[in-house]
C-alpha cells in the first residue's frame, strides 16, 4: 500500500499530467491491497483463536476472497498496462560522449529522469506484492471451498441421523400401536 502511494506522491510531485486522468493506474492497485490489508488480519487472528470452531463461515470467506480477486486481477492487469516502467529507454550520448536531456531526446532515460526510475521501481514492487496478496487469497479461497465442502457434508450427515432416528421411533410407535 505504502509502496504505490508512494509512486502516486513522485509522479505527482514530477510529472505534469496533460491528459486529465489522474493515474489511476497506480491508485487502483491500492484498493486490493487496503481490503487484503484490513480482511486477512482479522481472519488470521479469529483462525487462530478458534482453531476448530471456524466462527466464520466459509461462504463469507469464499465471498471476500472473491472480492480480492475481483479487485487484484484489474489492479494487476491495468498496473502492468499503465506502469511507468515501460518508458525507460538506455541514454543515447553524443559523439562527444554528453548526454542532451532534450524533449525529444532521451526523455525518458535514467540520466535525465531519474525520478521516473524509482516511480517505476515502487510500481513494480508493488504489482509482485499484489501478485502474492492474488496468490495468497487464491490458497485461501481453495481452503475456504474445502471447509464449505466439509461443512456441507457434515450437516447431511447430521440430517440423514435425525431422518434415522425419527424414522425408527416412527417405526416403533407404530408397531407398539398395533
Amino acid at each position: 500500500m505504502t509502496i504505490f502511494a508512494a509512486a502516486i506522491a513522485y509522479t505527482n510531485d514530477n510529472f505534469t499530467n496533460t491528459q486529465g486522468t489522474g493515474d489511476w493506474s497506480d491508485g487502483l492497485c491500492l484498493a486490493p491491497i487496503i481490503f487484503s490489508l484490513l480482511y486477512n488480519p482479522i481472519a488470521l487472528v479469529m483462525h487462530l483463536l478458534f482453531r476448530n470452531k471456524r466462527p466464520i463461515h466459509p461462504a463469507i470467506r469464499i465471498g471476500l476472497d472473491l472480492v480480492v480477486w475481483g479487485l487484484s486481477v484489474p489492479a494487476i492487469v491495468f498496473g502492468i498496462l499503465g506502469g511507468v516502467f515501460w518508458y525507460w529507454t538506455q541514454a543515447i550520448p553524443n559523439a562527444d560522449g554528453s548526454i542532451d536531456c532534450t524533449f525529444f531526446f532521451n526523455t525518458w532515460s535514467e540520466t535525465c529522469t531519474p525520478v521516473a526510475y524509482q516511480i517505476g521501481r515502487l510500481e513494480i514492487a508493488g504489482l509482485v506484492l499484489l501478485f502474492f496478496i492474488f496468490i495468497i487469497h487464491i490458497t485461501l479461497f481453495v481452503f475456504a471451498c474445502i471447509d464449505l465442502q466439509r461443512k456441507k457434508f457434515v450437516a447431511s450427515l447430521e440430517a440423514e441421523e435425525v431422518f434415522d432416528m425419527e424414522y425408527r421411533k416412527d417405526i416403533e410407535s407404530r408397531s407398539q400401536g398395533s
